[in-house]
């Protein structure tokens, strides 16, 4: 009876880990080394779209990048800092010979040294490591990529 019971909540907590999970936005590292995230687009049924909100303080920021390292893609902010992103799945780069950085669609959206702005991200002084990287998530480049935690 007793590993019944157990067996019982088992089943029933995978099958909630499992419904947890679907929806979730997952982060990936692609060959290039640019980490994408899953984008959104459906959650249980309803479409995740992008709100029409600004942030505060939007992250912005002089794109930058290298070959040579495990983080190859970065902006610069004007403090100098290097603040670490996640950009939407699809998204590629390629060194030609500087940073060109690709939508989904292979069109290309900034070159080194250009300001990007992350309009729906708020700049945050925990953020932008590459253990805590910001995700460039919402209405970005003219196109919407939900993220979902």
């Amino acid at each position: 009876m007793i590993t019944r019971r157990i067996l019982a909540v088992a089943l029933s907590s995978s099958i909630i880990a499992i419904s947890c999970a679907e929806g979730r936005s997952r982060v990936e590292t692609q060959p290039s080394g640019l980490r994408t995230f899953t984008v959104i687009r459906e959650s249980r049924g309803a479409p995740v779209l992008c709100s029409s909100a600004v942030a505060a303080e939007p992250l912005e920021g002089v794109l930058r990048g290298s070959a040579e390292v495990d983080d190859p893609v970065w902006l610069q902010l004007a403090d100098g800092k290097r603040a670490s992103i996640v950009w939407p799945s699809g998204f590629t780069i390629r060194f030609d010979p500087d940073l060109i950085l690709s939508n989904e669609l292979g069109s290309e959206v900034a070159r080194e040294g250009e300001t990007v702005t992350l309009t729906q991200v708020n700049q945050d002084p925990q953020t932008g490591t590459p253990t805590n990287p910001y995700i460039a998530s919402g209405s970005l480049f003219g196109n919407c990529y939900p993220f979902v935690p």
